[in-house]
Formats: structure tokens, C-alpha cells, sequence
């Protein structure tokens, strides 16, 4: 039988989350999955109050793939703090999250958070393609042709 451990509200505390999922048994102290088939459920609110969710969020986005490769899994669901962000409410953003891509030309808060959203991390974002880009809600072509040029040079 599979173990099942869920695991909510960690709202932007990498270090937090490092704790719970040691404690749980799915990763090292070098944040590699140990986990074996265990499945972890994030039940949401990864984002808002803490000033780490980028890192936080790089974290949970590179265990998934270890997590599926050793039999288990790793699930992340939305909470109301990633629904109110994607509907424009960021009275919960920290000013650490707020600067996210703030070097990136034609890039606001409100294309940040899209971009976050829509990508899941700020290390996805920088590793996406210009067709990947064009495709995240609220991101013109010119944009997205902005953000990968950042991330990748001019192209």
C-alpha cells in the first residue's frame, strides 16, 4: 500500500518546506528525492507571506520528475492564495516575491505573477522557449520576445 502525505499553507517558506518533506521522507538534506513511490499532495498555498516561494516553488518543480522517475509522486493543487493571485489580488505578496524579472523591460507585477503562475517557477520561465512565452496569458508577442531575450540573449 502507497503512503500518502499532504502537505498545505507553506506559503513562500522554502526552508519550512524543506522540514516537512525531510520529516515526511521524501528527500535528503540535498533536497533530492528519497521518497521512493511516496506520493506527496501540496494541498495549495505555496505562494504569499513568505519571501523564498520562488525558491520554493523551483523546488517543488524539480522534485516532480524525481519524485515520477522513483515510482512516487509529487502533487501540487491550487489554494486560494494562488486564485487570488490569478485573479489580480496580490494583498498577500510579499515585497520579495513582488521582484521577480523587476530588470525585465515591459514586465509589471501583474505579468510577473502570470508568468509565475503560468509557468510554475522563475527557473521554468528562464528555461522556456519564445513560443512557450507568447503562449502565457497576458503576454504580448513583443513581451515574451523581451523576457526570452533576458533570460537567453538577443536573438
Amino acid at each position: 500500500m502507497r503512503r500518502i502525505v499532504a502537505i498545505g499553507d507553506l506559503h513562500g517558506d522554502v526552508d519550512a518546506a524543506r522540514d516537512a518533506l525531510r520529516t515526511a521522507g521524501a528527500i535528503d538534506d540535498r533536497a533530492h528525492w528519497v521518497g521512493g513511490d511516496l506520493v506527496v499532495v501540496q494541498t495549495g498555498d505555496v505562494l504569499d507571506r513568505g519571501d523564498s516561494e520562488h525558491a520554493l516553488l523551483d523546488l517543488l518543480v524539480d522534485l516532480e520528475p524525481q519524485a515520477r522517475a522513483a515510482g512516487g509522486a509529487l502533487v501540487m493543487l491550487l489554494g486560494n492564495h494562488e486564485l487570488m493571485n490569478a485573479a489580480g489580488d496580490f494583498r498577500y505578496v510579499t515585497a520579495a516575491g513582488a521582484h521577480a524579472f523587476d530588470d525585465v523591460p515591459g514586465v509589471g507585477p501583474k505579468r510577473k505573477k502570470a508568468l509565475l503562475l503560468h509557468f510554475g517557477s522563475a527557473k521554468a520561465v528562464a528555461r522556456a522557449g519564445l513560443v512557450d512565452l507568447e503562449t502565457a496569458p497576458g503576454v504580448s508577442k513583443s513581451v515574451a520576445k523581451k523576457v526570452y531575450d533576458h533570460f537567453h540573449g538577443p536573438g
